[in-house]
């Protein structure tokens, strides 16, 4: 499944979460972390600058909290493939 973020002009221009304006992400499922609705998105350019909530660097993320990410992805290092999990209310919101 895919989604889309609007914007106008080209691809190049992120928004403050790091989030491609006017471009397409790949999404690779949702998922439920500790109550918390969440996606796992794939830039297709095979890498993220994803800086927002539950971003790589996000400090919350545990082993545990990891543990609950599907297929064996660690979001925090997992940006390099351009993969990376975002709360489902943050991409609505952006």
């Amino acid at each position: 499944m895919g989604a889309g973020t609007s914007g106008e002009g080209n691809d190049q221009v992120q928004n403050q979460c790091g989030i491609a304006k006017s471009h397409a992400y790949t999404i690779i499922t949702t998922f439920m972390m500790d109550g918390e609705k969440m996606i796992m998105m794939r830039n297709p350019w095979g890498s993220t600058y994803y800086s927002g909530p539950w971003s790589k660097s996000d400090s919350r993320w545990t082993n545990s909290k990891v543990a609950q990410v599907p297929f064996g992805i660690d979001p925090r290092t997992s940006d390099e493939l351009g993969v990376f999990t975002i709360p489902l209310a943050t991409f609505a919101n952006k």
